[in-house]
């Protein structure tokens, strides 16, 4: 479903259903045009999270509490330039990467959560290294889904464009 959303084919509805005092959160789904009139004969560019299967420092480090970071891309699952694109140089990576830390930080005080409940350190760091400039790579980014991108994707891409 989420390919389907960044094809824009789809889109997500935040809700909430009330029972017996509690409030639980779920999303609506509903088909876009673009979703109606999709024609299965023609070939559809459908955007896909990478899947890499956790090494086995990660499960080890899963089984006594604590997260392992590798350094290497497969392992530690960041996030691809698009296509095209090359990645960001280190320097600016750096100022982005800090500029949206203080963001978080500011926005997770704003909200009265703390900062990984906008998202986490990996999250950030991916973002950073990615760059995304659209909804649809944003949601390629591990760690993002369509609530991070309703809420933050145009304060995110401001970022971005600011620290160029």
């Amino acid at each position: 479903m989420g390919a389907m959303a960044r094809a824009e084919l789809i889109a997500f509805t935040e809700a909430v259903f009330e029972t017996q005092g509690k409030r639980i959160p779920y999303r609506n789904v509903s088909i876009l045009p673009a979703g109606i009139s999709f024609n299965e004969s023609q070939a559809h560019l459908f955007v896909m999270r990478d899947a890499v299967a956790p090494s086995a420092a990660d499960k080890r480090a899963k089984k006594r509490g604590k997260f392992a970071e590798s350094s290497t891309p497969a392992q530690g699952r960041l996030a691809k330039a698009s296509p095209g694109e090359a990645a960001p140089p280190p320097e600016r990576q750096a100022r982005l990467e800090q500029a949206l830390r203080a963001w978080r930080l500011t926005e997770a005080k704003r909200r009265k959560l703390p900062a990984f409940r906008i998202f986490g350190d990996r999250t950030l760091r991916n973002i950073a290294s990615s760059c995304p400039r659209t909804d649809s790579d944003l949601l390629a980014v591990p760690g993002i889904g369509m609530g991070t991108v309703e809420k933050y994707g145009a304060q995110i891409y401001h970022l971005i464009e600011s620290a160029e």
